[in-house]
């Protein structure tokens, strides 16, 4: 409440007093007159009177303060019925049994202790004399409390027989100070959450005053002050001093809060620490009302970062280098493997041979085709493991790759005396979704695992079931078996069971891993040792009624139309695949060959003569494949030539790069000698 409302009262109590005390005079004056005196004057004055002290009462009743006067004696006074509502007491009660200043009255403080009596407000006025206003106490009643504020004003006694009195003022405030507490519980709240938050934290108003903040900013700019000491004090003594740059950022907090835009950037600190600055304006009803800032200690994570992209960089570097070293030995292998494989194969179909001879032919090419098998599973892991390799999904009737992939592990498995039963169950009209080539590649793996840790005589069962929207095909063996601990590494790269009897690289069960997941599949295995082995993979089922593209693993021989001759120019630098490609088409009808060591000797041989076909070695000593080929394209007079590139390099990248630039075919060496002839003929025809 406030002086002018306490003014107001007081005015109005001192002119009832006054009427009162009239009244009383007039009383007594009355009664000593009453015998044979006019008193038609006096009485008209007293009904005055009385109509005041009506009108004054009237006033206090509509107040919504509580009202009393409470004198020296303990005597005390309702001036309105508000009085009663404070202190939660009816007339009676509050008149006959209350005295406020006993000790066991429940007053409490501010913060909920018992009020002692020398601190009651009614005590210290009429003690002292002074008064006091907007003292806030409360009284505390069936476990709740009702907040009251209070003013009291000493009124000295108007003669002898009367006693001081104090007047007293109550406005009841409960829900003000209950908003107030759950405001102080909030705040009290919100600044322990904050303290707990691992960034530094700073508010303040539009005076560019601190407003609140938290431990973690004064940790970050080694302010000993306590947090009190803070609040209300300028910002920029605080958080401009830290900068290394400090001139620098106090400019650019200013252009900042001028913009009252959201804002993050880093700045470097005294102490070489790097922080990350945040700055938000926060309103209220849309309007302005102060400005967060946060600060981020990021040294280490920006240390780690900087760690990171370096080992990244390390990482890409390294595998650059892997994959140009992958390159380059798999050229440098398949150059020589070429014509050993090639005149391998040649002398296989020779009739002269001995057994014997043929024994050594034989061995060459299983060594051959073994250290090529070698080479193509470490690329195809490397592109793997690189995320390059790219597959080509497909509707494959399974039935048709199971069939072929047996057919070709067939004549293995018979030298061991070995039996592979296809049971269909029901994979026989089932369509699966996989890139062909690398499904085949799972199977012949599996198959070929089989064959190896079976056991003489023994026996592979192949069969499949619909597993959901999967097909599950099993390949089981009657072999070795996997110990436990062995059958979780079983698929990681170059693990191999011990055995020194049987031959292997590690690598083939790890692409299958690889691949069946790449094509969106599972895989697993169950063994026990000396019982055999359980290799199941699981493949995408889809609702088809044809294949894609039915690919076959045999090759037909070479057939060209009768009575035509056909020219091919071969240009390559190595002596060895010149002669072996000559030989493999030295007894086809209707071929001439013609042979070039360098880029420019092939050009001047497709310039004199006329070509039908062009086989391109890709790295030449005088220029490399792509510039002859770019060569030959911008002459009219070559533009119709198939180009056929015929290369040691069998990364997945090169092979698409010259693909693209238009060549017609991509065979890589070294080459199975039926599909090589396969791919001569469909370029003549």
């Amino acid at each position: 409440m406030g002086h002018l409302a306490m003014m107001i009262i007081l005015l109005l109590m001192i002119a009832l007093i006054a009427a009162c005390y009239k009244i009383y005079k007039m009383n007594t004056l009355f009664d000593s007159y009453r015998s044979g005196v006019d008193l038609s004057e006096l009485k008209r004055a007293k009904e005055i009177v009385e109509s005041s002290e009506k009108r004054y009462k009237n006033i206090l009743s509509v107040m919504p303060e509580g009202v009393i006067l409470y004198g020296a004696d303990h005597k005390k006074i309702a001036l309105n019925e508000n009085a009663y509502k404070m202190f939660n007491l009816d007339s009676e009660t509050f008149h006959e049994k209350l005295n406020i200043l006993e000790p066991n009255f429940p007053f409490v403080d501010t913060k909920g202790n018992p009020l002692a009596l020398e601190d009651y407000p009614v005590a210290i006025t009429l003690k002292t004399g002074e008064s006091i206003t907007g003292r806030v106490i409360g009284i505390t009643s069936t476990g709740k409390t009702r907040w009251l504020s209070i003013n009291t004003k000493l009124l000295e006694p108007m003669d002898s027989r009367d006693v001081p009195q104090v007047l007293v003022t109550m406005t009841d405030i409960t829900e003000q100070k209950e908003a107030e507490i759950k405001l102080r519980e909030a705040y009290a709240l919100m600044s322990t959450i904050i303290d707990i938050i691992p960034i530094g934290i700073i508010v303040i108003n539009n005076n560019r005053k601190i407003v609140a903040v938290n431990r973690p900013f004064l940790e970050l700019g080694r302010i000993k002050e306590p947090i009190e000491s803070l609040i209300g004090q300028p910002a920029v003594n605080y958080y401009s001093p830290f900068y290394k740059n400090s001139k620098e950022e106090r400019e650019k907090v200013k252009s900042i809060l001028a913009n009252n835009i959201p804002f993050v950037d880093e700045v470097e600190m005294l102490n070489n620490r790097l922080i990350q600055r945040s700055y938000f304006p926060f309103y209220m009803d849309k309007e302005l009302k102060g400005h967060l800032w946060a600060f981020e200690d990021i040294t280490e994570r920006k240390a780690m970062e900087t760690g990171i992209l370096s080992a990244k960089e390390d990482a890409v570097k390294a595998n650059k280098a892997k994959s140009a070293f992958l390159a380059n030995m798999s050229h440098e292998l398949r150059t020589p493997l070429n014509a050993i494989l090639g005149f391998s194969q040649l002398l296989e179909l020779q009739e002269t041979l001995t057994e014997k001879q043929r024994t050594f032919v034989k061995e060459i090419l299983k060594g051959g085709r073994h250290l090529l098998n070698l080479l193509n599973e470490v690329l195809d892991l490397s592109r793997i493991e690189s995320g390059i390799l790219k597959l080509s999904f497909e509707n494959i009737k399974i039935a048709n790759v199971i069939d072929e992939c047996i057919n070709f592990v067939r004549p293995t498995a018979e030298l061991k005396g070995i039996t592979i039963t296809k049971k269909r169950n029901e994979c026989e009209n089932v369509f699966v979704c996989a890139d062909q080539m690398r499904l085949r590649q799972i199977l012949l793996n599996l198959l070929d695992n089989a064959i190896k840790y079976n056991r003489e005589n023994g026996e592979i069962i192949i069969s499949s079931e619909n597993d959901g929207d999967f097909l599950t095909i099993h390949v089981r063996d009657i072999g070795i078996g996997i110990p436990p601990e062995a059958q979780m590494e079983i698929f990681e790269p170059f693990y191999r069971l011990e055995n020194p009897y049987i031959e292997g690289t590690g690598i083939g069960l790890s692409l299958v891993k690889q691949l069946t997941i790449l094509m969106g599949g599972k895989l697993g295995v169950e063994s026990q040792i000396g019982v055999g082995s359980d290799f199941w993979i699981s493949i995408p089922r889809v609702q088809s009624k044809k294949a894609d593209n039915p690919v076959s693993l045999e090759m037909n021989q070479m057939t060209l139309p009768e009575h035509k001759e056909f020219t091919i120019l071969y240009i390559e630098d190595q002596l060895s695949n010149q002669l072996l490609v000559a030989e493999i088409l030295k007894n086809v009808q209707g071929i001439k060959l013609l042979t070039a060591r360098s880029g420019t000797e092939g050009l001047r041989a497709a310039a004199n003569q006329k070509i039908d076909l062009i086989l391109l070695d890709m790295h030449l000593p005088d220029m490399n494949g792509e510039e002859v080929y770019e060569r030959l394209k911008s002459n009219s007079k070559w533009t119709d030539i198939p180009v056929i590139a015929l290369s040691a390099n069998a990364m997945k990248e090169d092979i698409d790069r010259t693909l693209a630039m238009g060549l017609k075919e991509y065979i890589t060496k070294p080459f199975d000698v039926p599909a090589f002839l396969k791919v001569i003929e469909k370029n003549l025809r």
